[in-house]
């Protein structure tokens, strides 16, 4: 595995970059973790020796590996720690001579542990969920004692690892998510034309206060005050719908907003809108964001957490500050009224960045260089 093949995005870039490798992901659920980390074992069963993928039995993740004809070991576990699932493990390691192993999650570290046999060189583990709690105590540092790296999916969650994680003398970097197939098929959004007379607006995700459904309510309403005709649209479920209804409802916003459901693909219909709001209160990396600017849209976010590094990834869109209903449709409101050019750029760049090349060779001088 020579570096002279490595170069930023180089499509000649041989598929053998890694050893045999494992991706375990033993969560039952079926979401942003789970998601990535089945786009994840795809891509490594292109660009290494040998991907196995080790999920929990009966999970969507095992459904979904079947269908993507990956090389899937399904482990029978009924809590974080087993020792049926330990041994389970610990024999398909050592049955497809595993030598680099990613993990998504934490929960499962107690099992996890007592897996990582003597051939094993490199044991990553990817964070993509902020954490609050410490785990820095004695047992915290027994049960992640084995780890060599950890990977974060962004720089803000690159700070909150390193805060709160037994990481003294071990690797912590960055790895952004590849956008991958995606980045093919991304409609192009539609124009701010002069003749529209309606202004479409659009939010995709997990339907949760945390995620600003809420405040982009606060700024459809505002903008309404403001003589913009505006629609908003959600794609997205969560155990927050039912209040985001009734808030609509309340306000008299019901034939303003639509409701399209828990779907596959959202970004698929972003050419029906003219912008993306994402007034997010915390991001581990913000996919539907990243999709949104990938897309080339419109796109309004608040200042926190992950969502400024797009600015210095080379993303053209618009900030404001966390809570800030007005600065945020302000912001749409004179883009509607000037008609501004989509940031088409921002597809280049999201070419980039996110491509299934650069994530690879990331991860790759991050483990190897």
């Amino acid at each position: 595995m020579s570096e002279e093949c490595f170069f930023w995005g180089d499509s000649q870039v041989p598929e053998e970059l890694f050893p045999k490798t494992a991706v375990v992901c033993l969560s039952p659920n079926h979401g942003g973790m789970e998601i990535s980390s089945k786009g994840l074992a795809s891509r490594l069963s292109q660009w290494s020796e040998q991907c196995i993928f080790v999920v929990r039995r009966g999970s969507w993740l095992e459904s979904f590996a079947d269908q993507a004809s990956l090389q899937c070991i399904p482990v029978t576990m009924k809590h974080h720690f087993s020792i049926n699932g330990i041994r389970q493990i610990r024999k398909a390691f050592k049955d497809h001579d595993i030598r680099l192993v990613i993990y998504a999650g934490s929960s499962e570290m107690r099992t996890l542990r007592f897996c990582i046999n003597d051939k094993i060189d490199k044991f990553v583990v990817r964070h993509g969920t902020p954490k609050s709690k410490r785990k820095t105590d004695l047992v915290h540092q027994f049960l992640w004692s084995k780890v060599t790296h950890h990977m974060a999916i962004s720089d803000a969650m690159r700070t909150n690892v390193s805060r709160l994680f037994p990481v003294k003398n071990k690797t912590v970097f960055v790895n952004y998510v590849s956008q991958g197939e995606k980045l093919r098929s991304l409609p192009v959004p539609k124009k701010m034309s002069s003749t529209d007379d309606k202004l479409k607006i659009v939010q995709t995700a997990r339907v949760e206060y945390i995620k600003g459904h809420f405040d982009s309510i606060d700024v459809l309403e505002k903008l309404r005050g403001l003589g913009i005709d505006a629609k908003l649209s959600f794609y997205g479920g969560g155990r927050d719908l039912p209040n985001l209804k009734a808030d609509v409802k309340a306000r008299g916003l019901s034939e303003h907003v639509s409701f399209e459901g828990q779907i596959t693909e959202p970004y698929r219909f972003f050419g029906r809108y003219h912008v993306f709001l994402y007034p997010s209160y915390s991001e581990g990396f913000g996919n539907s964001f990243a999709e949104a600017l990938s897309a080339g849209m419109h796109s309004f976010c608040y200042d926190n957490t992950s969502l400024p590094e797009y600015r210095y990834l080379g993303f053209n869109y618009v900030m404001a500050p966390t809570g800030s209903i007005t600065s945020l449709a302000d912001g749409i409101r004179a883009a509607w009224l000037n008609r501004e050019p989509q940031p088409l750029s921002n597809r280049d760049t999201a070419k980039r960045v996110f491509s299934d090349e650069a994530e690879m060779i990331r991860l790759y001088q991050a483990l190897y260089n």
